[in-house]
């Protein structure tokens, strides 16, 4: 399977567990929400907002082949922090952040170690 393959499973599947909880929305955040410098935009959106307007479409794009791979990705990490903060449980939500984190981190070091046996 590919590693955008995987990850676009994975976001289809971090949807499912938005919808579930009741946090995913139907109006899409203002411009001037998007024009935060902040890390997850949390200046301007909250956390859901920013997963869903942000970070997923980022990762379709980066699934698609339209973009270039980060390094890391750590933001199951933020969903902790951000849902014990509202004392919410989203334990299957914050599982499949750390689902997508992993698929990102191996895809990343896979094109490392390609990249060095090249040279």
């Amino acid at each position: 399977m590919r590693a955008g393959t995987g990850l676009q499973e994975a976001l289809i599947d971090l949807e499912f567990h938005m919808r579930d909880l009741g946090l995913w929305q139907q109006e899409t955040p203002s411009d001037w929400a998007f024009a935060s410098e902040l890390p997850f935009s949390h200046d301007r959106m909250s956390f859901p907002e920013w997963l869903q307007f942000v970070f997923i479409p980022n990762l379709q794009s980066l699934a698609a082949g339209q973009s270039l791979w980060p390094e890391d990705c750590a933001v199951a990490p933020m969903a902790d922090y951000y849902f014990n903060t509202q004392q919410r449980t989203a334990k299957r939500l914050i599982i499949e952040l750390e689902k997508i984190d992993g698929l990102i981190s191996e895809h990343s070091y896979s094109e490392e170690l390609l990249a060095s046996q090249i040279k």
